[in-house]
């Protein structure tokens, strides 16, 4: 892709500095000794809870900016892949739409939106027309919200995209190319607006966690209610298949789906400056959930995660 839009230096370049204002903000007038105990405890709920298919404390800002330049990236790339694999294979029903509506549950710091971005761009690349795009962000937490938002923001101004953007009222606008994308974040699935003149998905991305499971199941099947999708699609931990059968909204068994190949590779040069030298500045140049790099391909999130598709 020769768009900016596919330019990981400038993504780098945007979540290292988000992530360096952020934490900022988030540790203003603290101690050295004071900043590096919150760090330590988020990377605990962080890292500790995902692998125990438990969520973590995604409500606390130091939780959701360590998303960001960790898990994030991998995010981003399989979401660009999955979504682009399959506007090819819905050419035909996109070429008769108006509009795509998007319900995006467990909206998270945005991967899915800066993924379906890329997918657009990739996709009239290959001549492959999309239509404008609505997308409805389903999150309970502010944190995750927030800097999803500020990530959003600071790559568009990176990419000098127009874009238009109030998250205290929710729209957020964008042109892409020759479409264009309308992000509105939503608290109840009542405040989706349907079209008969649209091609309608559902998209949950890593959004199921165990100890939630009736909830989810529960918003989800109202969502389905109001929105009636067409497509689904989930990623998820492999060791969450059942869960992920369980919650889903869809009469029969999903499509499984490789996430791979993925389209953006190698390292994150700033983002991992950036955690080396926090690390270095707090006396933690020895932890690992700060050292280890950070990469858009890693090999544990093609081991670790898996998608299904639903079709209707």
């Amino acid at each position: 892709m020769a768009n900016g839009l596919s330019d990981t230096a400038a993504l780098d370049a945007v979540i290292s500095d988000t992530a360096a204002s952020e934490f900022t903000r988030v540790t203003r007038g603290l101690s050295r000794h004071e900043k590096a105990t919150l760090v330590v405890r988020a990377l605990d709920s962080l890292h500790g809870s995902i692998p125990r298919l438990e969520m973590p404390e995604y409500a606390a800002d130091l939780v959701a900016l360590f998303y960001s330049v960790w898990y994030q990236p991998f995010q981003i790339n399989s979401a660009f892949s999955l979504i682009s694999r399959i506007m090819g294979e819905r050419q035909p029903r996109l070429a008769e739409k108006r509009r795509l509506d998007i319900v995006d549950f467990g909206s998270g710091a945005l991967a899915m939106e800066f993924g379906l971005a890329f997918a657009v761009f990739d996709a009239q690349g290959r001549g492959i027309g999309v239509p404008e795009i609505n997308v409805y962000l389903i999150e309970p937490s502010d944190a995750m919200t927030r800097i999803g938002f500020g990530l959003w923001q600071r790559f568009i101004i990176a990419t000098r995209e127009d874009v238009a953007m109030d998250l205290a009222s929710g729209p957020a606008a964008r042109s892409l190319g020759a479409s264009s994308m309308r992000l509105r974040c939503i608290a109840d699935p009542s405040d989706i607006e349907t079209s008969c003149d649209a091609d309608r998905w559902l998209v949950s991305m890593h959004a199921y966690y165990r100890d939630c499971a009736e909830g989810i199941r529960r918003e989800l099947m109202e969502i389905r209610n109001n929105f009636n999708p067409r497509l689904g699609l989930m990623t998820f931990h492999h060791a969450n298949r059942e869960g992920i059968d369980y919650v889903s909204p869809f009469a029969g068994a999903g499509i499984p789906a490789e996430i791979g190949p993925l389209l953006l590779s190698g390292e994150l040069t700033l983002v991992n400056e950036w955690r080396r030298s926090l690390a270095h500045e707090l006396g933690l140049k020895d932890e690992p959930r700060l050292t280890r790099p950070t990469e858009w391909d890693p090999l544990r999130g093609l081991r670790d995660n898996r998608a299904i598709v639903f079709r209707r």
